[in-house]
């Protein structure tokens, strides 16, 4: 019979005993002793079927060093351990209940939903509030309907924490209940609504869900929604946006006016033009004149000036209005690449250029698109448009990304532009390197440019 107290000072004296002496006075033993243990009592086998017991004793440990790790490891084996976990979650323990949450939400999906959703209403707030976050990881109806349960919840912390998980979940059927984020008392929580749903009106599939909201919803709802829009907007949304400038709350117009501002949109030129001329409140009108001078290379203020520019230019905004129609079919990602769209000049569509660069706040899946765009035409047409913006391009890096445009969509009939710009960019080391020596102006480096040219042309 193995009588422990005796295996353990046995085991210490074997340990002290390899230099010959004792531990030295003060020396803390503890772990000598800690350590004999492991190594003399036998490990536990785990369980028959249960190859994972070893990590769920590991999770009842109060050590981050050993539960920590534990958590990973179960949160990789997946579904197969909810039911076991299921279990432990009756514990008194919240820090256990915490790093079940945390091993649940890990797995996610539809097969962590249900131990997550469970969790989302333990005794304890702290475990709650883990749990409401892991819900983001999850998914199905009935997390969404939780979600949206915690946030208009009384406590504001939850309604925050909801918020961000609606956020991650990405189900655009949550922007019509964040849209009622105004009448929060809590400022952290609405800020935290109101990223929520800035976040979920920027996902390629909200379109069609904001476009009926902006005509379904009313005051404090849409202002917050045009809000949302506001810096970022999907040019699928502009004719949503345009019927909302004739609205006769002045304040929804104004917010749907600032929208159209980053859209790029020549369908809302005339209508911004009109209000703009119009004699209604002054800041609308200016806002709308602000907006026009995004769109257009006229610079009037408010006033009659704007109606007489628009008698002038209208035929050439309905032909830009036509490009813009099938700019905004290339938005979205179940259109076919609009063949529409080669019937127009180069100098008409370099509304292309600037998305597939991203020389402007476009929607993530724009730039994509808009290169296949570039790419579905014939190339040769490209190649005198791209080389008059490279030589007009302000700085190396600029260059850069048109080059590599050039190189892409350019074809064969790009190499002899790509050669004219490896003898200009030996023109302007030439004269970088004079006026270092007339000036002390030390030369940027053009190696990058340099070598793409290279690489450009020696794949020709």
């Amino acid at each position: 019979m193995i009588r422990p107290c005796a295996t353990l000072l046995l085991a210490t004296a074997v340990l002290c005993a390899v230099d010959d002496e004792a531990p030295p006075v003060g020396m803390d033993i503890v772990p000598l002793i800690k350590a004999a243990a492991d190594a003399m009592t036998p490990k536990a086998q785990p369980l028959p079927g249960r190859p994972w017991s070893d990590d769920l004793a590991a999770l009842t440990d109060t050590d981050p060093a050993v539960n920590g790790p534990a958590v990973g490891r179960l949160a990789r084996r997946g579904a197969v351990v909810l039911p076991d976990l299921a279990i432990l979650a009756g514990e008194r323990d919240w820090q256990l209940r915490g790093r079940i949450v945390r091993v649940a939400a890990g797995i996610g999906g539809a097969e962590g939903a249900e131990l997550t959703l469970r969790l989302s209403r333990d005794s304890d707030a702290r475990v709650r509030r883990l749990a409401i976050v892991g819900l983001g990881r999850c998914r199905g109806d009935t997390v969404l309907a939780r979600l949206l349960e915690l946030v208009v919840s009384l406590d504001a912390d939850e309604r925050s924490a909801a918020a961000g998980s609606l956020s991650a979940m990405g189900d655009v059927r949550a922007i019509e209940p964040l849209t009622r984020l105004r009448g929060d008392p809590d400022g952290p929580s609405r800020s935290a609504q109101a990223s929520a749903l800035r976040s979920l009106c920027a996902m390629e599939r909200a379109a069609g869900t904001i476009a009926g909201l902006l005509g379904s919803l009313a005051g404090e709802q849409r202002r917050a929604l045009l809000e949302a829009l506001e810096g970022c907007v999907d040019v699928r949304l502009c004719p949503a946006l345009i019927r909302l400038c004739d609205e006769q709350e002045a304040l929804t117009a104004l917010l749907a006016v600032r929208a159209l501002a980053t859209a790029g949109d020549a369908r809302a030129v005339g209508p911004l033009a009109r209000l703009a001329a119009s004699e209604r409140r002054p800041e609308l009108r200016e806002t709308a004149a602000t907006t026009l001078h995004a769109l257009t290379p006229y610079r009037a203020r408010a006033g009659k000036a704007w109606a007489l520019w628009w008698d002038e230019n209208s035929a050439h905004y309905a032909r830009l209005a036509e490009r813009d129609t099938l700019i905004a079919q290339l938005a979205d990602l179940d259109v076919p690449i609009p063949a529409g769209l080669a019937g127009f000049t180069p100098d008409e569509l370099l509304p292309l250029i600037d998305a597939a660069l991203v020389t402007r706040v476009v929607p993530s899946w724009l730039p994509p698109r808009a290169l296949a765009a570039l790419r579905a035409q014939a190339g040769e047409r490209w190649v005198q448009p791209l080389a008059q913006l490279i030589d007009t391009a302000p700085d190396g890096e600029t260059r850069l990304d048109l080059v590599l445009l050039l190189d892409e969509i350019g074809g064969p009939a790009a190499t002899g532009e790509l050669k004219r710009q490896q003898e200009l960019l030996s023109k302007r080391e030439e004269a970088a390197l004079e006026k270092w020596k007339t000036d002390g102006v030390i030369p940027p480096d053009m190696g990058a440019e340099r070598a793409l040219l290279a690489i450009a042309l020696r794949h020709r």
